[in-house]
């Protein structure tokens, strides 16, 4: 049949309009109301870029997990033999929770998360981690990679008895270490962190001109009231 020249003008403005819409059957869908059935396949209705995965940071909360945690420093141990002989931090002991209210079941008020942790690369077959308040009654919580705790109260440091101080045996991985206080009035210590490998030194031992302890007779010795 033939269409008259309006007809052909009338269908090519027809498909020109369609064409500049984006719409067309191949693409796009419509509703018998005239909406659009959402965006082509593949497409997004979000109006920012598409991201693979999130980056959030891992939760500071979790316990037993350091990465992330707020502590003052961290002590690298590289294995037997490091220099200097002790390796020292400070910080600020005690804090809100009781330690014998807790799964650590040591004497003292600790922070609720460690001060340091110490990062032990070979093991050391005797570590003694020490702690010096100079005239405040500290106490140590150990926590070690295998879920234990060590403690301290008072180690009969001879310069001070009332320091504490923690040996451990075949030290490796990663040590969280939470310095106290005997009462909780005493919150807010200033106090010196030793670690050594040396049995004869204190906390004592690290303040000016402090020196290592007469070697110890064979069997005596050694640390006193272990909680």
């Amino acid at each position: 049949m033939n269409r008259s020249p309006s007809c052909h003008v009338l269908v090519a403005l027809t498909l020109l309009t369609a064409s500049a819409c984006g719409a067309s059957p191949e693409t796009r869908g419509t509703t018998p109301g005239g909406r659009s059935e959402g965006p082509p396949s593949g497409g997004s209705n979000d109006n920012v870029p598409p991201t693979a995965a999130s980056s959030a940071t891992p939760d500071a909360g979790v316990p037993g997990s350091v990465e992330g945690r707020d502590v003052e420093g961290q002590i690298l141990v590289s294995g037997p033999g490091f220099s200097p002989p002790i390796l020292q931090g400070t910080g600020v002991a005690g804090g809100p929770t009781e330690g014998h209210s807790g799964p650590m079941g040591c004497t003292g008020y600790y922070p609720p998360r460690p001060q340091h942790v110490l990062k032990v690369g070979r093991t050391v077959p005797m570590l003694r981690v020490m702690a010096d308040g100079i005239d405040r009654d500290l106490t140590l919580a150990l926590r070690t990679p295998d879920g234990q705790w060590h403690c301290n109260d008072d180690s009969g440091d001879p310069g001070y008895g009332l320091n504490p101080a923690v040996d451990l045996t075949n030290a490796s991985g990663e040590i969280e270490v939470y310095v106290g206080v005997f009462s909780d009035t005493s919150t807010g210590a200033q106090y010196t962190l030793g670690v050594t490998e040396d049995p004869n030194r204190y906390g004592s031992s690290m303040r000016p001109g402090g020196l290592a302890m007469p070697p110890q007779p064979p069997g005596g010795g050694g640390l006193i009231d272990p909680f």
